[in-house]
């Protein structure tokens, strides 16, 4: 287990080396300038509160940002695996637990980017949050209250079926979680093509299932065979009404089967690859 600790420590350290890292820094400020700055300015005109987890779903729950949310974090993750060229640390810790090494790696550092956008996210509106588990005002009066302003920024408000149907923590456990699953299905999926010597399609293919899967999202549909959607908790139910499309509990079995399968391909794969050879 050390030895796969270690290879978690390199893959870090040589990921955090690389300028590349300043694209989340880049994208934390488009999530300030496009989400966090207007709703914290309109707080601010109409003297309403949001609940701290607020943000972050909103972020993760856009048709735009579900999309940038793996798409950066296959940018910032591109040289992995860092040893890939080389095959003395796979000699000395042994393939398996090389593997496991990289595999913490991926689960690592998918955590670590959500929880850096969540981090943001609730810094950012923290002057104007209400600490409690229950929807803020912002989100249930405002189009009453504001119907004008709602209809002028309605992108910054969460969609009917997630405010009816949870709670603002049961919201942000099923959405970091899920979200922190597909991220790791993303990245074992480079992580194969690598394993494979087909690297350059396993990118191609992690961001075109990204892609394809939001812009289902966006233009009304729920395939529910694209990872994705079932990050998505409003999809799972018909607004206001009791109609569940796909259970939550199914869409965690099914990413985390997902990723259970791709880590097992990785393994097989490996086994049988020989050194100098596919890696």
């Amino acid at each position: 287990m050390k030895s796969s600790f270690y290879i978690l420590r390199t893959e870090a350290i040589q990921t955090l080396r690389q300028t590349k890292t300043l694209m989340l820094l880049f994208f934390i400020t488009f999530l300030y300038e496009s989400i966090l700055s207007p709703m914290s300015a309109l707080c601010e005109e109409t003297q309403l509160s949001v609940q701290t987890f607020e943000p972050f779903i909103l972020i993760c729950n856009g048709s735009a940002n579900m999309i940038l949310i793996p798409l950066v974090y296959i940018f910032l993750i591109s040289g992995f695996p860092c040893c890939s060229g080389g095959y003395f640390q796979m000699i000395r810790t042994g393939r398996k637990r090389w593997l496991l090494g990289e595999i913490m790696f991926v689960i690592f550092s998918a955590f670590v980017m959500l929880l850096l956008i969540f981090a943001g996210s609730a810094a950012f509106t923290a002057k104007d949050q209400e600490p409690s588990n229950v929807w803020s005002p912002f989100m249930t009066v405002m189009r009453e209250n504001f119907p004008l302003l709602y209809a002028d920024n309605h992108l910054l408000f969460l969609d009917t079926a997630t405010v009816a149907h949870g709670t603002p923590l049961s919201v942000f456990l099923y959405t970091f979680l899920t979200m922190w699953i597909y991220l790791v299905i993303t990245g074992l999926l480079i992580l194969l093509g690598t394993v494979i010597g087909k690297r350059i399609p396993t990118v191609t293919a992690a961001a075109a299932l990204s892609v394809t899967g939001g812009a289902v999202v966006r233009f009304g549909g729920a395939s529910w065979l694209f990872p994705i959607i079932h990050t998505q908790f409003g999809m799972h139910y018909d607004s206001l009404l009791s109609t569940v499309y796909f259970p939550l509990w199914g869409s965690l079995i099914y990413l985390l089967l997902l990723a259970a399968v791709l880590a097992a391909l990785c393994r097989h794969f490996l086994d049988r690859t020989v050194i100098g050879g596919a890696l």
